[in-house]
């Protein structure tokens, strides 16, 4: 993923897809100052719309995206009105009315969700005030007689008006000006809706309809009308709340109508003349401090970050000066509440910095640095490597490995290395974490930059002298003892792709339909011909090429990502002089050029495009996945978790057991009723999976008949299990041994570590629920 610089212009992506990309938000920011595609000085927030994914939502990583995509799949169609819906935008932008609203209640999400991005006439006839209005009134309508589910559609209406919001605030030249009038449906609409009791329904499903109507609140600017709706989502926050996902995720959205409403003179009046809302936020810190370590603890830290933000008002200090520093001293020296001494302690220098002395946090961020990122390494002059673990050897194998992929890179584009015109990025850091929680725990209080994704390239701006161009990633620690830094060779593309291709900064090389060529190209150099999971999607022939060409980052991550390798991969094998004339174009800085010539280009591929869709195959490249091990990298720590993932909610069907075999010993993820076997090796060997919210009767099998060994198996849910960190252990030796959960934790993830004294080969691995 690259990153603009100062730039709002929202880079989205699709809220219904249930997972990220390689290294895309998938879940937009995690509230620390940004907007999706990087943290901004927030002292130029332009107010605009949320896009289809909300701030503060989690991010949840790619590699299992293909393994649940039937499951989303089936998810998403099995949502009321889903049965026999289309999704065609130009005929919803036809009707009106009670066509218009029926049609909306029974499309599917991902259809409403495509709304987002529409452009020109289309965007005024979806999106005229009237046709909003319409809609609007549909959900006053809807809202009071809301059953505490989505049966009514209600859920995509929301989703519509938060839709055209979005998009008239980009177009507001062609969709039309918004008014009072509105508003005033708006406020009807919301009102009836979180007076319903049923609003509150404690269910997944509810949860997702109450993130919407949320973050409505937001998306119309009506954050000063609904602080309440924010208290009473703190308030109800109880352990029911907490085993639900979406609705942990409908309070998260509350801390969105918090963090915009600063720019709401309304909002901030509204505080300042009762401060009870402070008193919640506090009060929310000071009972629900056991979130800590958990996958819900993002909503306590996104708490105590918006206590602090009040900060910035000079009316507010002296209280909530008093609560945060407060705060800090509690958490100082706490390694388990170091998430909230790290918010507490950015958000006291951020807003109140001239008196970081009574916070005892001056310089901290100097000095978490160099405490947190102590390693060097220098490849060569035009890459070096900072981390926070690193053996000398992995240092130099990914010097290595980004080096072959330099010169592949120069060669397969041509460039001559030859840098574009007034590009000052001569060498790029490296900076490297070693987790997923040490990336979300450091990389944004260090680097200003969103962490729910799977790392970030920083362009800065390459005509700057000075500039320093960072790629910030983490190892993939789920994959240890192996050793992998996520997305090491896609990064490394978009700053070769940026400094010898794409002429300006990230906002001027995006000011045209780039992003199929900046994202797709990642993908291409760092697979080149080997990446099956495209092919996958290849084969459904789901989109024509043109259409591909259009995308954006609200166009969703398959699109982005799969697509946009499949675009590019096309443009190289069956266009190859197409290439070479917008390389010409773009290299030049003839943006406005270029989309001329793409949309000259227009459908005229798009039949020679699906039959090569049903041709191209994934062939095996040989490149080097993981590096030396690290033989302190096996996971040795209870707080250590795999990535996030997605998780079904409450219309998920259970996924019935399918018998059969898996061979792919280095894969960590068990699928339900699928036995691993051949499974080898010295040191101890993890793997995971996940239990859907509907499962039960899980067991997990180990069978060390056939095998070599001396096992001993350890089970923990949420966290990896250690030897003294544990819910169930099983001492196996070369038997059959068979180890039933009870009770059991369901939309949650099991983890297995088998572990041996000696060498162990031949042994299977079964986990199976109904």
């Amino acid at each position: 993923m690259k990153s603009p610089v100062l730039s709002l212009a929202p880079l989205v992506t699709a809220i219904h897809l249930l997972s990220s990309s390689p290294d895309v938000k998938a879940s937009s920011v995690d509230i620390e100052t940004s907007l999706i595609h990087g943290r901004q000085a927030e002292e130029i927030l332009d107010g605009s719309p949320l896009p289809p994914s909300d701030p503060h939502r989690k991010l949840k990583h790619l590699e299992l995206e293909d393994q649940l995509e039937n499951q989303k799949v089936s998810t998403l169609s099995a949502r009321p009105g889903a049965a026999g819906s289309t999704c065609s935008t130009s005929e919803i932008a036809r009707l009106d009315g009670q066509q218009l609203t029926d049609t909306i209640r029974k499309a599917e999400l991902q259809c409403i969700n495509g709304l987002f991005s529409a452009t020109g006439s289309t965007s005024r006839d979806l999106f005229n005030q009237n046709k909003m209005i319409t809609v609007a009134n549909a959900v006053n309508s809807y809202a009071q007689n809301y059953p505490g589910n989505n049966s009514q559609g209600l859920e995509q209406l929301i989703l519509y008006l938060r839709a055209g919001y979005y998009v008239q605030f980009y177009q507001k030249d062609t969709v039309g000006a918004y008014d009072n009038q509105l508003d005033t449906v708006i406020q009807y609409a919301l009102d009836a809706f979180f007076a319903n009791p049923n609003t509150f329904t404690v269910s997944n499903e509810n949860g997702s309809v109450l993130g919407e109507a949320v973050t409505l609140i937001d998306s119309s600017v009506q954050n000063a009308r609904y602080i309440y709706v924010v208290k009473r989502l703190l308030t109800s926050y109880d352990r029911s709340f907490e085993a639900s996902r979406n609705m942990t995720a409908a309070v998260n959205n509350g801390m969105t109508v918090l963090f915009r409403g600063h720019q709401v003179k309304a909002f901030v009046e509204a505080v300042e003349q009762n401060n009870s809302l402070l008193d919640e936020l506090y009060n929310f810190y000071n009972t629900k401090q056991h979130l800590l370590d958990t996958d819900n603890e993002y909503l306590l830290t996104n708490v105590v970050r918006e206590l602090g933000r009040f900060l910035q008002h000079k009316s507010l200090q002296p209280k909530v000066s008093g609560q945060l520093k407060a705060i800090v001293s509690q958490q100082k020296g706490s390694e388990k509440g170091q998430p909230l001494w790290l918010v507490a302690a950015e958000m006291a220098t951020y807003y109140d910095n001239s008196n970081c002395s009574y916070y005892g946090v001056c310089n901290f961020k100097q000095d978490i640095e160099r405490t947190v990122l102590p390693f060097r390494h220098t490849c060569s002059q035009t890459l070096k490597i900072r981390a926070q673990h690193m053996s000398e050897p992995q240092a130099q194998w990914a010097c290595d490995q980004l080096s072959e992929q330099e010169a592949y890179f120069h060669q397969k584009l041509a460039t001559n290395n030859q840098p574009v015109a007034n590009d000052q990025n001569s060498d790029l850091e490296l900076v490297i974490f070693d987790s997923t929680q040490d990336y979300k725990t450091y990389a944004g209080l260090l680097f200003n930059i969103s962490t729910d994704n799977g790392g970030m390239y920083l362009e800065g701006d390459p005509k700057k002298a000075g500039n320093q161009a960072r790629f910030v990633a983490y190892e993939a620690d789920w994959q240890r003892p192996e050793f992998h830094i996520w997305n090491l060779r896609h990064e490394y593309v978009h700053y070769l792709d940026g400094r010898f291709n794409m002429a300006g900064g990230f906002g001027r090389s995006t000011s045209a339909d780039t992003i199929w060529w900046i994202e797709g190209l990642g993908e291409y150099i760092s697979h080149r011909d080997e990446y099956p999971e495209a092919i996958n999607y290849a084969r459904q022939k789901s989109y024509p090429l043109s259409t591909i060409f259009r995308n954006s980052y609200s166009s969703g991550q398959t699109r982005v990502y799969r697509w946009g390798y499949l675009a590019v991969r096309y443009m190289f094998e069956r266009h190859p002089s197409d290439v070479t004339h917008m390389l010409s174009l773009v290299r030049n800085d003839r943006y406005d050029d270029y989309q001329s010539w793409l949309n000259q280009l227009g459908s005229q591929y798009d039949n020679d495009w699906y039959n090569w869709l049903a041709t191209v195959e994934s062939k095996k490249s040989d490149l080097p996945d993981h590096g030396p091990a690290d033989d302190d990298a096996v996971i040795d720590k209870g707080d250590e978790t795999i990535p996030e993932t997605p998780e079904p909610d409450d219309t998920t069907p259970p996924d019935t057991a399918r018998p059969g075999v898996d061979k792919d010993v280095k894969n960590p993820v068990l699928q339900n009723g699928v036995t691993k076997v051949g499974l080898h090796s010295d040191k101890n060997k993890y793997f995971y999976i996940l239990v859907p919210h509907d499962a039960k009767n899980l067991t997990f099998t180990v069978d060390g008949r056939t095998g070599t060994g001396d096992l001993e198996v350890f089970i923990q849910s949420v966290k990896w299990p250690t030897e003294s960190v544990y819910e169930y252990r099983e001492q196996c030796g070369r038997d059959k041994k068979t180890i039933t959960v009870s009770p059991l934790k369901t939309n949650a993830y099991y983890h297995v570590m088998i572990k041996t004294k000696t060498p162990f080969s031949g042994i299977q691995l079964t986990a199976t629920y109904q």
